[in-house]
């Protein structure tokens, strides 16, 4: 884990976008999470405040989460902030920073279930196939 990773604990705001990008056809992935920070204020009442980031997936890891992420699921997301700017249709010009994943993992506490969509390759959901 090098000094500029982070982690980030939230719910998927909406399904993934798959795509694959770039004349090799690099497989891209792209969802957002909501992370929520609460504490207890002096007067003993709860309040909290709700952050939203933009995660990208490259590669394997963004082929192997797209058949398992879905909308509202809790993921734990370990990665990097990226900024890049860009200019938008008006001239101006934007900045925004995504949250680059190294690895996401489905995080089970207060999840009752979890369906599994089949996978691409035709295989059973669950059984194994790609590298560990």
């Amino acid at each position: 884990m090098s000094a500029s990773d982070s982690i980030f604990v939230g719910n998927l705001t909406r399904d993934p976008e798959f795509e694959t990008v770039g004349g090799a056809g690099t497989p891209k992935l792209k969802f957002s999470i909501a992370c929520e920070h609460s504490w207890r204020k002096a007067d003993g009442e709860w309040d909290s405040t709700t952050s939203f980031f933009n995660v990208v997936a490259w590669r394997a890891l963004a082929e192997n989460a797209r058949d398992v992420l879905q909308k509202g699921l809790r993921v734990v997301v370990k990665g990097r902030l990226e900024q890049r700017s860009y200019e938008a249709d008006d001239g101006t010009k934007r900045s925004v920073i995504d949250l680059i994943a190294d690895d996401i993992a489905v995080s089970v506490k207060g999840i009752d279930g979890i369906n599994r969509r089949p996978r691409r390759d035709g295989a059973p959901a669950g059984s194994g196939g790609g590298s560990r």
